[in-house]
């Protein structure tokens, strides 16, 4: 297991679908390096679920309940992700959601494009926060 990285177990919150979501840790960092206030990142993310395609808040803090676990996992049992954008609610002076999809690495090319061409489809959100508890706005796009 050479290839494997430490990466953090959080939960998906659709309760019809709470699959275990294995995010490397250092491509968790760099995507929600804040770049206003390098070296912070933000204290929560928006993640996008590649099985249900739902949306939900998700804390970075270490106390947090939403990270369950943290492990060494080998490529084909964690997820890819990348930054999609940032999430705002009507709040002024509150920070920004970063949007992260994931998909599953252990399929092939053409299926990690297919299912990330599913959250593009699919990309919405009925009752997402900010941190503060401010409704984010869905935004069609």
């Amino acid at each position: 297991m050479t290839d494997s990285v430490r990466c953090w177990r959080f939960a998906c919150k659709n309760p019809r679908c709470k699959l275990d979501i294995w995010l490397p840790e250092d491509e968790l960092s760099r995507l929600a390096l804040d770049p206003e206030n390098p070296p912070d990142v933000y204290p929560s993310i928006a993640l996008q679920c590649h099985y249900c395609k739902q949306i939900h808040r998700y804390s970075l803090l270490p106390s947090s309940s939403d990270r369950i676990g943290e492990d060494l996992v080998s490529p084909d049992h964690r997820e890819g992700l990348d930054f999609v954008f940032l999430l705002r609610c009507r709040e002024v002076y509150c920070r920004p959601l970063p949007l992260i999809e994931t998909w599953s690495n252990a399929k092939s090319a053409e299926g990690q494009y297919a299912v990330r061409l599913a959250n593009a489809q699919h990309r919405k959100w009925e009752s997402l926060t900010c941190v503060k508890g401010h409704p984010i706005p869905y935004q069609q796009m």
